[in-house]
């Protein structure tokens, strides 16, 4: 990520913890309801981004969505899901994710 022009990178990094943060909770071995819990609340708190009122915390995340990430590309699907919750717009990949 060096190469990428300073304001990229910092929305890369923005991204990333993102990811790491949501991958840390599927990844726990704890039990499944407060994980699904936890995970509501990131969708909740990226619906809260891209209805324009993100929470303190992401305000980082949420400029790096405005900046590079158009509005027709969101990171859930809302209603474009299939029956067990992926988004429709992104297949199975060959390897079976589930």
């Amino acid at each position: 990520m060096r190469i990428l022009p300073r304001p990229q990178r910092e929305a890369m990094f923005e991204i990333y913890s993102f990811c790491r943060a949501v991958d840390d909770i599927a990844d726990d071995l704890g039990p499944r309801e407060p994980r699904r819990e936890q995970l509501q609340c990131w969708r909740s708190d990226i619906d809260a981004i891209y209805g324009g009122a993100p929470p303190p915390a992401l305000l980082g995340l949420a400029q790096a969505v405005r900046a590079f990430l158009s509005s027709t590309r969101r990171l859930h699907g809302g209603d474009r899901r299939h029956g067990d919750g992926r988004d429709r717009r992104y297949p199975r990949s060959r390897l079976g994710d589930t």
